[in-house]
């Protein structure tokens, strides 16, 4: 058998660089492909592995070489969850399974964007090769932290949809055999979408050729400071169709949320509206899904979901004495917390008179302490309780809790009653302004009105919603109708746009060239 065959076989792009993995291993890949095991169970893949996934050694394996070798990523995390971004999964959910144990999650990250751009901010690649890669070495991470005590329990997530050449291949080398799918009434969605604040995540410091963790120090007011740092992402159209809709290009950031950039999401299916693609993605592997909605995590019924979850999956049901915080709005502080407090004695504190602020740089971000408040959902108040040091605050809130960087910072403090006092005045400050700056917050949302306001004014909008829906609600169309059927404001949605025509994309949309069914 050649290399040429063996590549044919896995659907092996022929280059240098893969000959040569291929010919390192061929002495494997050859019996295997030859063996019964593998005519019986795997040569009908798309993707066949050119080894035997069972005899492999994760932990010892390269992985650009399993890449190349059509070798599934480690199956070591507890489960899988997929959905559209605004059901819940960046925001309520890992609050509510931190609770539960699970404390830990390995994403997969699209390829462009700001938001991709800041979580992979220490990877060079979003490509679906270079998730691969990036997803099998946290996998192992975790693993091995699991096995040592450390975590208790870890999932895989994708919200985001990968999308270049190697997508059929990413997602068939996925195992999402035990999983849970979050779903949303689609106007929801984009209410959730167009108007969600922003934090600055990283900030430059004099000095410094890097980036640091954005945060405050002492000397600065977290009630004009901070709010100075909140804005929105109204991107910029990405149809121009403002003559036949009337929608004017939005900005890239701002104070204010923009109604009109509920086109850019409703177009952005690596990030909405997505479920469908990624269920015929995943459908090889697809064997038991837990289908649950957004609602289903709010108020009372919370509780009782991850209790059922908990059962389902395997992790810890949630304690009866966290009962109130499953009962919280974990997504008013999605974006304003966790907030660091750099503190160091040469920073006066901000209430003080006539003081000097000091010169943020590099040697003064190096030499502070860095406490952090946050809330009762960051999974590190379960990976490291002992760096919980909120017994020491008086915080706005029981749902704010506040932890310690290190013990080294932990015993700097113990050193210093006077910095003590201070940032304890700090603290309590702190989560009050976060408290307000939420509320603000939540004026500028949208509601589901004002989306279906926005699609009866462009009818156009209204064609290209209902093409999309075609493909996003292909699960639940097959499987589950009533869910669909009572989504209030989809309903209403349906009702306002019974007499449009069916969309025409033979020539794209005002040169805009849009394919949701390309898989």
């Amino acid at each position: 058998m050649t290399v040429e065959q063996i590549c044919q076989i896995g659907k092996v792009k022929i280059n240098d660089e893969n000959i040569a993995i291929i010919n390192k291993y061929k002495d494997y890949i050859i019996p295997w492909l030859s063996s019964d095991e593998f005519k019986t169970n795997y040569a009908k893949k798309e993707f066949p592995p050119l080894i035997n996934p069972a005899k492999l050694d994760y932990e010892g394996s390269d992985p650009a070489h399993a890449w190349v070798l059509n070798l599934p990523l480690p199956a070591f995390y507890d489960f899988l969850v997929f959905g559209s971004h605004a059901v819940g999964l960046h925001g309520a959910m890992i609050g509510f399974f931190a609770l539960c144990g699970v404390t830990r999650k390995v994403m997969a990250i699209r390829g462009g964007g700001a938001a991709a751009n800041l979580t992979a901010a220490n990877s060079a690649d979003a490509s679906s090769q270079g998730n691969y890669e990036r997803m099998f070495k946290e996998i192992i991470s975790y693993n091995k932290l699991k096995q040592a005590g450390y975590i208790k329990h870890f999932y895989l997530q994708l919200s985001d949809l990968v999308l270049d050449d190697d997508t059929k291949k990413f997602y068939s080398l996925i195992d999402a055999s035990n999983a849970l799918h979050i779903v949303r009434d689609p106007i929801s969605v984009l209410k959730g979408v167009a108007a969600c604040p922003h934090r600055a995540e990283l900030m430059k410091v004099e000095g410094s050729e890097d980036f640091v963790p954005f945060g405050m120090f002492l000397h600065q007011d977290p009630f004009a400071h901070f709010s100075k740092h909140i804005f929105y992402m109204n991107h910029g159209l990405t149809m121009n169709t403002d003559k036949q809709s009337g929608v004017g290009e939005g900005k890239e950031m701002d104070f204010l949320p923009d109604i009109n950039s509920v086109e850019w999401w409703l177009l952005n299916y690596e990030q909405t509206f997505h479920d469908g693609i990624m269920y015929e993605l995943l459908a090889p592997s697809l064997k038991n899904i837990k289908l649950k909605q957004t609602t289903d995590f709010v108020g009372d019924k919370c509780f009782e979901t991850m209790c059922e979850l908990a059962d389902y999956f395997g992790f810890e049901r949630p304690k009866q004495s966290d009962r109130w915080l499953f009962e919280q709005r974990v997504s008013d502080l999605k974006h304003l917390t966790p907030m660091i407090l750099y503190a160091n004695e040469c920073c006066p504190l901000y209430t003080e008179q006539n003081s000097k602020a000091p010169e943020i740089n590099k040697e003064l971000v190096e030499n502070s302490i860095k406490i952090t408040l946050t809330t009762r959902f960051d999974g590190m108040l379960y990976i490291l309780p002992e760096f919980d040091i909120s017994s020491l605050f008086e915080l706005a809130d029981p749902v704010f809790a506040v932890l310690i960087e290190s013990e080294g910072d932990a015993l700097k403090l113990l050193k210093s009653p006077e910095l003590l006092a201070k940032i304890k005045i700090y603290i309590k400050d702190l989560s009050h302004a976060l408290l307000k700056q939420a509320k603000i917050e939540n004026t500028k949302k949208f509601k589901e009105n004002d989306v279906l306001a926005w699609f009866e004014k462009y009818p156009k909008m209204r064609q290209v919603m209902s093409f999309i829906m075609k493909q996003h609600l292909l699960l639940l169309r097959r499987h589950k109708p009533e869910i669909i059927e009572g989504y209030k404001y989809y309903q209403e949605f349906l009702k306002l746009s019974k007499d449009d025509e069916p969309l025409d994309l033979s020539s794209g949309l005002n040169g805009k060239s849009i394919s949701v069914t390309n898989f």
